[in-house]
């Protein structure tokens, strides 16, 4: 038997930085139709 593994691909719209106004941004926009994927607010960037 072989082990097939397939990789998983997450389309990623829009990152933003982890504070209020980035928080602020998302949110703003998750209420709006944007384009496809994800929106992501990152700690670290």
């Amino acid at each position: 038997m072989t082990n097939r593994r397939k990789k998983l691909v997450i389309p990623i719209a829009k990152q933003f930085d982890f504070n209020l106004a980035g928080v602020i941004a998302a949110q703003s926009l998750l209420e709006q139709r944007h384009a496809a994927g994800k929106l992501i607010v990152l700690k670290n960037r």
